[in-house]
């Protein structure tokens, strides 16, 4: 029942101890991903509708995250090279690698020039 806004609030500080004032000031919302899963969150086969509200943070060189409630294994800043390597690797949960992809057209890292197949996964981002 909570708004997307405070739930990722919420989400920030549980996971990685972010101060939620600092986090409010400077997230902005990006959008949304909204897909279908041919599996359950058991793993078993079946059809699972998903929404992620997406958003970004920049954080300041003095704000470094840390390991809140436990959910989250550990912490990793990777470049853009390594974050793209782990996503090819299957490194990468498959949620997630989503999320990754939306940012890095939406920043122009995948793009028509670099990317034959644009269309087709900008669809499989957005289902209805």
């Amino acid at each position: 029942g909570e708004k997307p806004i405070e739930g990722i609030v919420r989400e920030c500080e549980e996971e990685i101890c972010l101060d939620p004032e600092y986090t409010r000031s400077n997230i902005r919302s990006c959008g949304i991903n909204s897909f279908q899963l041919t599996v359950t969150d058991r793993l078993e086969p079946g059809c699972q509708h998903q929404v992620q509200y997406l958003y970004e943070i920049e954080l300041r060189q003095d704000v470094v995250p840390q390991i809140g409630d436990g959910e989250v294994g550990q912490l990793n800043l990777l470049s853009l090279e390594e974050l793209q390597k782990a996503m090819r690797n299957g490194e990468v949960k498959l949620t997630c690698n989503m999320t990754y992809i939306a940012f890095l057209i939406r920043h122009g890292y995948i793009n028509a020039e670099n990317e034959l197949d644009l269309v087709e996964i900008c669809s499989r981002l957005h289902r209805r």
